[in-house]
Protein backbone atom coordinates (compact mmCIF):
# COMPACT_ATOMS: atom_id res chain seq x y z
CA UNK A 1 0.00 0.00 0.00
CA UNK A 2 0.95 3.44 -0.45
CA UNK A 3 1.96 5.54 2.63
CA UNK A 4 1.18 9.70 2.41
CA UNK A 5 2.87 11.18 4.94
CA UNK A 6 2.38 15.28 4.94
CA UNK A 7 3.94 17.75 7.35
CA UNK A 8 2.68 21.17 7.86
CA UNK A 9 4.56 24.64 8.71
CA UNK A 10 3.14 28.33 9.36
CA UNK A 11 4.87 30.69 7.33
CA UNK A 12 5.34 33.18 10.30
CA UNK A 13 7.14 31.46 12.29
CA UNK A 14 9.99 31.52 9.13
CA UNK A 15 12.03 34.22 8.58
CA UNK A 16 11.48 35.85 4.99
CA UNK A 17 14.13 38.18 3.41
CA UNK A 18 13.78 40.25 0.47
CA UNK A 19 14.43 38.29 -2.89
CA UNK A 20 13.56 41.03 -5.70
CA UNK A 21 9.77 42.10 -5.20
CA UNK A 22 9.04 39.37 -3.36
CA UNK A 23 9.90 37.84 -0.15
CA UNK A 24 11.54 34.74 0.60
CA UNK A 25 12.22 31.33 3.01
CA UNK A 26 14.66 28.80 2.42
CA UNK A 27 13.31 25.18 4.74
CA UNK A 28 15.63 22.28 4.69
CA UNK A 29 13.17 19.44 5.36
CA UNK A 30 13.93 15.66 5.75
CA UNK A 31 12.06 12.64 7.21
CA UNK A 32 12.68 8.95 7.75
CA UNK A 33 10.83 5.85 8.50
CA UNK A 34 11.46 3.25 11.07
CA UNK A 35 9.94 -0.50 11.66
CA UNK A 36 8.60 -1.29 14.84
CA UNK A 37 12.28 -3.26 15.80
CA UNK A 38 13.82 0.52 15.28
CA UNK A 39 15.29 -0.43 11.82
CA UNK A 40 15.97 3.01 9.20
CA UNK A 41 14.00 2.19 5.74
CA UNK A 42 13.02 4.47 3.23
CA UNK A 43 14.27 8.47 4.07
CA UNK A 44 14.18 11.45 1.80
CA UNK A 45 15.94 15.29 1.84
CA UNK A 46 14.37 18.28 0.50
CA UNK A 47 14.90 22.01 0.30
CA UNK A 48 11.80 23.82 0.21
CA UNK A 49 11.51 27.65 -1.17
CA UNK A 50 8.36 29.11 0.30
CA UNK A 51 7.45 32.82 -1.05
CA UNK A 52 5.08 35.86 -0.65
CA UNK A 53 4.17 39.37 -2.46
CA UNK A 54 4.87 41.13 1.61
CA UNK A 55 6.58 40.32 4.86
CA UNK A 56 2.78 40.75 6.11
CA UNK A 57 1.18 38.51 3.95
CA UNK A 58 4.16 35.98 5.06
CA UNK A 59 3.18 36.15 8.64
CA UNK A 60 -0.23 36.32 8.50
CA UNK A 61 -1.60 33.68 10.70
CA UNK A 62 -2.85 30.64 9.87
CA UNK A 63 -0.90 30.33 6.48
CA UNK A 64 0.23 27.20 6.24
CA UNK A 65 2.88 25.47 4.14
CA UNK A 66 2.34 21.63 3.45
CA UNK A 67 4.63 19.04 2.10
CA UNK A 68 3.70 15.43 1.05
CA UNK A 69 5.88 12.55 0.59
CA UNK A 70 4.53 9.11 -0.27
CA UNK A 71 6.17 5.96 -0.44
CA UNK A 72 5.01 2.25 -0.79
CA UNK A 73 5.26 -0.33 2.12
CA UNK A 74 5.04 -3.40 2.72
CA UNK A 75 2.26 -4.56 5.89
CA UNK A 76 3.31 -3.70 9.43
CA UNK A 77 3.89 -0.82 11.77
CA UNK A 78 6.52 1.91 11.38
CA UNK A 79 7.57 5.29 12.69
CA UNK A 80 7.95 8.32 10.35
CA UNK A 81 10.14 11.20 11.76
CA UNK A 82 10.53 13.79 10.03
CA UNK A 83 12.26 17.40 10.80
CA UNK A 84 12.35 21.37 8.96
CA UNK A 85 15.23 23.29 9.58
CA UNK A 86 14.72 26.88 8.77
CA UNK A 87 17.70 28.37 6.76
CA UNK A 88 17.86 31.91 7.79
CA UNK A 89 17.54 31.19 11.81
CA UNK A 90 18.53 27.96 12.47
CA UNK A 91 15.28 27.16 13.94
CA UNK A 92 14.14 23.62 13.80
CA UNK A 93 11.07 21.61 14.69
CA UNK A 94 10.55 18.19 14.56
CA UNK A 95 7.16 15.44 14.38
CA UNK A 96 6.60 11.95 14.68
CA UNK A 97 3.95 9.30 14.49
CA UNK A 98 3.09 5.92 14.26
CA UNK A 99 1.00 4.48 11.49
CA UNK A 100 -0.01 0.52 10.49
CA UNK A 101 -0.01 -0.77 7.18
CA UNK A 102 -2.42 -3.30 7.04
CA UNK A 103 -2.28 -6.83 5.48
CA UNK A 104 -5.28 -6.76 2.88
CA UNK A 105 -4.21 -10.47 1.70
CA UNK A 106 -5.73 -11.58 4.78
CA UNK A 107 -9.15 -10.55 3.77
CA UNK A 108 -10.03 -8.61 7.10
CA UNK A 109 -12.56 -5.54 7.03
CA UNK A 110 -9.70 -2.80 7.47
CA UNK A 111 -9.60 1.08 7.31
CA UNK A 112 -7.33 3.69 5.84
CA UNK A 113 -5.90 5.90 7.83
CA UNK A 114 -8.51 8.73 8.48
CA UNK A 115 -7.95 12.06 6.46
CA UNK A 116 -9.28 15.56 7.77
CA UNK A 117 -9.86 19.13 5.94
CA UNK A 118 -11.76 21.85 7.12
CA UNK A 119 -14.40 23.78 5.28
CA UNK A 120 -15.78 27.13 6.74
CA UNK A 121 -19.89 27.25 6.75
CA UNK A 122 -20.23 29.07 3.82
CA UNK A 123 -18.23 27.07 1.60
CA UNK A 124 -19.54 23.84 2.90
CA UNK A 125 -21.84 21.63 0.25
CA UNK A 126 -24.31 19.06 0.25
CA UNK A 127 -22.56 16.27 1.87
CA UNK A 128 -25.15 13.73 0.21
CA UNK A 129 -23.58 14.23 -3.33
CA UNK A 130 -20.10 14.12 -1.77
CA UNK A 131 -20.14 10.64 0.04
CA UNK A 132 -18.05 8.92 -3.16
CA UNK A 133 -16.71 11.90 -5.01
CA UNK A 134 -16.07 14.21 -2.57
CA UNK A 135 -14.83 17.51 -3.46
CA UNK A 136 -11.63 18.79 -2.08
CA UNK A 137 -11.34 21.05 1.22
CA UNK A 138 -7.90 22.38 2.67
CA UNK A 139 -5.95 19.53 3.98
CA UNK A 140 -5.25 19.94 7.78
CA UNK A 141 -2.50 18.31 8.75
CA UNK A 142 -2.11 19.81 12.17
CA UNK A 143 -5.84 18.48 12.78
CA UNK A 144 -6.53 22.26 14.41
CA UNK A 145 -9.91 23.65 13.52
CA UNK A 146 -12.37 26.93 14.06
CA UNK A 147 -14.93 26.94 15.68
CA UNK A 148 -18.55 26.61 14.14
CA UNK A 149 -16.15 24.98 11.07
CA UNK A 150 -17.00 21.79 9.28
CA UNK A 151 -14.32 18.49 9.80
CA UNK A 152 -14.46 17.21 6.88
CA UNK A 153 -13.14 13.58 6.59
CA UNK A 154 -12.23 10.98 3.98
CA UNK A 155 -11.63 7.26 4.74
CA UNK A 156 -11.20 4.00 2.44
CA UNK A 157 -12.80 0.60 3.91
CA UNK A 158 -10.95 -2.31 2.71
CA UNK A 159 -12.03 -6.07 2.14
CA UNK A 160 -15.77 -5.91 2.58
CA UNK A 161 -17.76 -8.92 2.22
CA UNK A 162 -19.76 -9.77 -0.98
CA UNK A 163 -21.71 -13.34 -1.20
CA UNK A 164 -22.25 -14.32 -3.38
CA UNK A 165 -19.24 -12.97 -4.91
CA UNK A 166 -21.38 -11.16 -7.43
CA UNK A 167 -23.06 -8.96 -4.52
CA UNK A 168 -22.93 -5.40 -3.48
CA UNK A 169 -21.31 -4.78 0.00
CA UNK A 170 -23.65 -4.58 3.08
CA UNK A 171 -21.08 -1.68 4.85
CA UNK A 172 -22.48 0.51 7.69
CA UNK A 173 -20.84 3.63 9.10
CA UNK A 174 -21.00 5.44 12.55
CA UNK A 175 -19.09 8.40 13.65
CA UNK A 176 -18.47 9.81 17.22
CA UNK A 177 -16.69 12.67 18.57
CA UNK A 178 -15.61 12.10 22.01
CA UNK A 179 -14.08 14.49 24.64
CA UNK A 180 -12.59 12.99 27.87
CA UNK A 181 -14.03 9.32 26.51
CA UNK A 182 -17.36 10.65 26.44
CA UNK A 183 -19.38 11.03 23.30
CA UNK A 184 -20.45 14.69 22.67
CA UNK A 185 -21.38 13.84 18.76
CA UNK A 186 -22.91 10.30 18.07
CA UNK A 187 -24.34 9.88 14.30
CA UNK A 188 -26.68 6.67 13.27
CA UNK A 189 -25.53 4.21 11.31
CA UNK A 190 -25.48 5.31 7.42
CA UNK A 191 -24.59 2.57 4.87
CA UNK A 192 -21.97 3.15 2.53
CA UNK A 193 -23.00 3.79 -0.99
CA UNK A 194 -21.58 1.90 -3.59
CA UNK A 195 -23.23 4.37 -6.41
CA UNK A 196 -20.20 4.94 -9.17
CA UNK A 197 -17.72 3.16 -7.25
CA UNK A 198 -15.47 0.93 -9.35
CA UNK A 199 -13.20 -0.83 -7.01
CA UNK A 200 -15.77 -2.59 -4.66
CA UNK A 201 -13.20 -4.01 -2.56
CA UNK A 202 -12.49 -0.63 -1.23
CA UNK A 203 -15.01 1.70 -0.35
CA UNK A 204 -14.70 5.24 0.07
CA UNK A 205 -16.70 7.43 2.46
CA UNK A 206 -16.56 11.17 3.16
CA UNK A 207 -18.59 13.32 5.55
CA UNK A 208 -18.89 17.02 6.66
CA UNK A 209 -19.20 17.39 10.78
CA UNK A 210 -20.52 20.21 12.28
CA UNK A 211 -18.31 21.62 15.15
CA UNK A 212 -20.95 24.47 15.81
CA UNK A 213 -21.43 24.06 19.56
CA UNK A 214 -18.43 22.26 20.79
CA UNK A 215 -16.52 24.40 22.90
CA UNK A 216 -12.47 24.88 22.11
CA UNK A 217 -10.39 21.68 23.47
CA UNK A 218 -9.01 18.57 22.57
CA UNK A 219 -11.19 15.98 21.26
CA UNK A 220 -11.44 12.51 19.22
CA UNK A 221 -13.18 11.75 15.70
CA UNK A 222 -14.28 7.91 16.13
CA UNK A 223 -15.21 6.09 12.90
CA UNK A 224 -16.47 2.53 13.04
CA UNK A 225 -17.64 0.19 9.97
CA UNK A 226 -19.53 -2.95 10.54
CA UNK A 227 -19.59 -5.51 7.63
CA UNK A 228 -23.01 -6.71 7.94
CA UNK A 229 -22.85 -10.16 6.19
CA UNK A 230 -19.63 -10.63 7.79
CA UNK A 231 -20.73 -9.71 11.27
CA UNK A 232 -17.10 -8.14 11.72
CA UNK A 233 -15.70 -4.34 12.47
CA UNK A 234 -12.89 -1.88 12.13
CA UNK A 235 -12.43 0.99 13.66
CA UNK A 236 -10.14 4.72 13.41
CA UNK A 237 -9.68 7.33 15.41
CA UNK A 238 -8.06 10.64 14.90
CA UNK A 239 -6.94 13.51 17.86
CA UNK A 240 -8.15 17.03 16.76
CA UNK A 241 -8.11 19.92 18.31
CA UNK A 242 -11.24 23.04 18.30
CA UNK A 243 -9.86 26.31 18.71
Amino acid sequence: MQLTASMQMETESLVFSPDGDKQKAVVDIGGALYDDQGRRGASFTDKLTITAATVDQARRPRQNVVYTYQVYLAPGIYQMRIGARDGSSGKMGTAHQWIEIPNLASHKLVMSSLIAGERTAQARTSTTAAQNAPDRAPLRVDHRFHRNSFLRFLVYVYNATRAPADAQPDVAIQIQILRDQQPVVTTPLKKISTEGVAQLDQLPYAADISLEGLTAGQYVLQVTTIDRVAKSSAQQAMRFEIE
